[in-house]
């Protein structure tokens, strides 16, 4: 009698703390962590279908898009998309000889280059790719971390670094629609200005 009432205790207790155990892998799976009132996105690699996310401008390495957001993931194929107009549209006023910035024959042999173009290349190709690489290794960590408890500083910082990567890659959205709305604008004016040509032929 006495073995089976061990056995019994013995399963009771062994339910108990596998139940527990489960309950807090649950949780780590969903992004909470146990026993704090704390929501953090879970920081394991993102899983995307094949060829989803295909940079055509962006140099980035591979491995610092593997913790993004969904989210960040859909912003930057957007970047990446807007940047391969922007920059053909640049090589084509190169090749015609046109300042890209007003798209007129510019004064001097070199195309003019203006601050906000010098700020967005350098975004682009230095800032951005600098982010990612530094949002990598604390997601890294804390992916690496993921069974045990992770501090309150470190979940902070986690949090932080994705609020100033998505400014920078709003920044970076919004100079890129400026610029190509500009270059829109000028060749319709570009237009505008051939069809005032050829109304003023018709009338003579």
């Amino acid at each position: 009698m006495i073995v089976w009432l061990g056995i019994g205790i013995t399963l009771a207790l062994t339910g108990v703390y596998a139940g527990k155990k489960s309950w807090q892998v649950l949780h780590r799976m969903a992004g909470i962590t146990p026993g704090k009132v704390t929501y953090i996105e879970a920081p394991h690699p993102v899983s995307l279908p094949q060829g989803m996310l295909t940079l055509s401008r962006l140099v980035i390495d591979p491995q610092y898009l593997q913790y993004l957001p969904a989210e960040h993931l859909l912003q930057l194929q957007q970047i990446d998309n807007k940047a391969q107009a922007y920059f053909a549209w640049q090589q084509e006023a190169v090749a015609k000889n046109l300042d890209f910035a007003t798209g007129l024959l510019p004064h001097i042999e070199t195309n003019m280059v203006t601050e906000e173009m010098f700020v967005l290349q350098k975004l682009i190709d230095e800032r951005l790719p600098e982010a990612l690489a530094r949002h990598h290794i604390l997601a890294k960590n804390q992916a690496l971390s993921a069974d045990s408890n992770l501090s309150e500083e470190q979940q902070h910082n986690l949090v932080q670094a994705r609020e100033i990567l998505q400014l920078l890659l709003e920044r970076i959205e919004a100079m890129l629609d400026k610029v190509i709305s500009q270059y829109e604008q000028i060749q319709v004016q570009n237009l505008k200005v051939m069809q005032r040509y050829l109304n003023n032929r018709d009338e003579h």
